[in-house]
C-alpha cells in the first residue's frame, strides 16, 4: 500500500465514522491531535537536551 492509498482509506473510515458517531470520531481525533502535538514538541525538547 501506497501513502495515497492510506490516506484514502483513512478518509473512507473517517467519513462512514462521521456518520454514524461524529460526536465520538471528533473527540478522537481531537485527542490523537493532541497527542501527536505532545509528541513532536516532546521529540523537539528531547533532541534540544541530548545535543548539550
Amino acid at each position: 500500500m501506497t501513502r495515497f492509498d492510506i490516506f484514502l482509506f483513512a478518509l473512507v473510515v473517517l467519513g462512514v465514522g462521521l456518520l454514524i458517531a461524529p460526536q465520538f470520531v471528533m473527540s478522537v481525533l481531537i485527542g490523537a491531535g493532541v497527542i501527536v502535538f505532545g509528541l513532536r514538541w516532546f521529540v523537539r525538547s528531547s533532541r534540544r537536551g541530548w545535543r548539550r
